[in-house]
């Protein structure tokens, strides 16, 4: 459970509610800070039945809604989803996963927005030091999405990462990583696709002490066409 202010999107409002703090970003939605509470909850079991192979089944239930919104229910959000995957290590560095993701979200709106989001992974995951450098190590992964309004096209995405990181001075490591990634958030009721890069850097001090430094930027857009406004 998870009690936090938070923020809410109100698309297509005009004039804007007489919130505190609200500004009017250059696309036809306006925001608010408002209270939400969330409840997560998740049940899974993980078979290691061989050396090297994996089996893993999972359940998850979210909801969040927001307390005293102007917009009613507008905006609360509910996902129930499910996920098998199978994963078996090739070698010391690559692996492969065979698996399938179901979650059906719901957005409170005024047409009551329903997406069918699948995730299909036929992927690889790669690891290793590389030849240069027994210091540094590169990290990628690979995932296939489907996204879907309730009743309308699946529209195609393919998602992954990739992750650089040097160890240095015995304690002290700096990475970088890039990702894509498709996302439902509570306060949206569209997908939201993202494209981000980012970069730490992480070490002791001394003995007590631990210095963590980290920045990161993306950008991307809302809705499966793209046509509910970009964000940076």
């Amino acid at each position: 459970y998870l009690y936090s202010p938070y923020f809410q999107f109100y698309p297509n409002v005009a004039p804007a509610p007489s919130l505190p703090e609200v500004f009017v970003p250059v696309s036809s939605y306006i925001t608010g800070l408002i209270e939400s509470d969330t409840v997560d909850a998740s049940a899974g079991a993980t078979s290691y039945y061989s050396k090297h192979s994996t089996l893993a089944g999972l359940f998850a239930h979210r909801q969040t809604s927001f307390r005293n919104s102007p917009a009613g229910d507008a905006g609360d959000y509910e996902m129930n989803g499910a996920r098998a995957t199978w994963t078996r290590r090739m070698s010391r560095d690559i692996g492969i996963r065979l698996g399938y993701a179901r979650e059906e979200t719901r957005a409170e709106a005024v047409n009551n927005v329903e997406y069918v989001y699948e995730s299909i992974e036929a992927g690889v995951d790669f690891s290793r030091p590389l030849s240069l450098t027994r210091s540094t190590t590169m990290a990628f992964h690979t995932e296939s999405a489907l996204i879907a309004r309730s009743g309308g096209p699946r529209h195609f995405r393919l998602n992954g990462g990739i992750n650089l990181e040097h160890w240095f001075s015995r304690t002290w490591t700096l990475s970088a990583y890039a990702m894509r990634t498709t996302e439902f958030l509570a306060g949206f009721t569209e997908p939201l696709f993202s494209d981000m890069v980012g970069t730490s850097l992480n070490g002791l001090l001394s003995p007590r002490m631990q210095l963590i430094l980290s920045a990161g930027a993306g950008n991307g857009y809302f809705g499966v066409d793209g046509d509910q406004g970009r964000y940076s």
